[in-house]
């Protein structure tokens, strides 16, 4: 009989233990699904079909393949207020505005764009682009043709770029400027403090970031 009621008590001490971590299961899937469902709340849009993406501070864009664009972050200054655009095929991100490169060469702009109390980010005249990169205060473009258009924060030269000829890539850094010529060299100007613009003996370069 002993045996009997300790085999009893066993048995049902196992079943409890059964159902409890049962239980454990359940509520933390009912949690995780739960957090799901409120970051997904949260984003503006799913990401699925997202083929491009920029990010610097604390927002990011992406460009999906219908050419809409989706952001999410620090929303100061509006920068992420790009709903309403539309056949963007690329995206990049400074630390208070957004720029976008439109299918037929022209660019769209928002967020800050003053420099100094200065409108600087007048780019509805720009055509031609084919390329954008975004530094910290200060917006780069490439043409078609090859040269290079800077507007922005200007204070290391970083914007001084209207001489460069013969560019096939660009890439701004925070304080300073890079471009890729078709020879595989670089040309560089801005703020060279860490040596990020000591890049002149570089040869047989095929692109940059």
């Amino acid at each position: 009989k002993e045996r009997k009621r300790v085999k009893k008590i066993a048995l049902f001490l196992l079943f409890a233990v059964t159902i409890f971590i049962t239980l454990i299961i359940v509520v933390n899937s009912l949690e995780t699904n739960k957090t799901k469902k409120l970051m997904e709340e949260k984003r503006p849009d799913s990401l699925i079909g997202t083929i491009s993406a920029s990010a610097f501070g604390h927002h990011t864009v992406g460009v999906k393949s219908n050419g809409i664009v989706l952001a999410i972050g620090d929303d100061d200054n509006k920068k992420c207020d790009v709903l309403n655009w539309r056949e963007i095929v690329a995206t990049s991100c400074g630390d208070n505005h957004t720029v976008g490169l439109k299918s037929d060469g022209t660019i769209v702009i928002v967020g800050d764009i003053h420099y100094d109390n200065i409108h600087v980010y007048n780019l509805s005249d720009w055509t031609d682009i084919i390329a954008i990169s975004t530094g910290r205060l200060h917006t780069v473009c490439l043409r078609s043709d090859g040269t290079v258009y800077a507007v922005g924060d200007n204070k290391y030269g970083q914007c001084d770029v209207s001489d460069w000829k013969d560019i096939v890539a660009i890439s701004a850094g925070e304080t300073h400027t890079i471009g890729l010529k078709s020879d595989g060299t670089f040309v560089t100007i801005g703020k060279n403090y860490l040596g990020q613009c000591d890049v002149s003996d570089w040869k047989d370069i095929k692109t940059t970031n």
